[in-house]
């Protein structure tokens, strides 16, 4: 069973959801709910890392970042008010 929820985005996001439920031939809570499965399971797999090894070195990780072309995070949407 589904539940249904509201949820408030800019329209940057917005705009970017219904394109990828365009290009999949979805819906754009199929969308929301596999962007959201997808960052789920990258944060737990980010979670076993760094129990195996520790964290990055912050000087490899923006390294990293800057060749990848990977802009700075703003803060964790999941932590803001």
């Amino acid at each position: 069973m589904k539940e249904r929820l509201t949820v408030s985005l800019s329209p940057e996001a917005a705009a970017a959801l219904r394109r990828l439920a365009a290009a999949h031939g979805g819906t754009v809570s199929s969308a929301a709910e596999y962007v959201i499965a997808n960052r789920v399971a990258t944060d737990e797999a980010l979670a076993r890392w760094d129990a195996a090894y520790g964290p990055p070195d912050p000087e490899a990780l923006a390294w990293a970042k800057r060749v990848c072309g990977i802009p700075s995070a703003p803060e964790d949407p999941a932590r803001a008010s």
